[in-house]
């Protein structure tokens, strides 16, 4: 049985001029102000095992946090 441990630390930052897969950040507040830019971390600790030559296993423990996320404002 042959194991692997793996360490993953992700910091990403999402603006107006961003080249990203993900639509960025475009547009203005109901105060005509520029949004500010979309913040992340991710880290993730894990271990992956091959048990036979067709059986594998992968056991991962992960957190994400997030900053300067858009959401809707209600218009009621």
């Amino acid at each position: 049985m042959s194991k692997s441990f793996y360490i993953w630390i992700v910091d990403y930052f999402m603006g107006v001029f961003c080249l990203s897969p993900i639509t960025p950040v475009i547009g203005r507040s109901r105060t005509q102000e520029l949004f500010g830019p979309e913040r992340g971390n991710q880290y993730e600790v894990g271990i992956k095992a091959d048990i036979t030559n067709t059986l594998s296993a992968t056991l991962a423990a992960f957190e994400i946090t997030k900053s300067n996320v858009l959401t809707p404002y209600p218009i009621c």
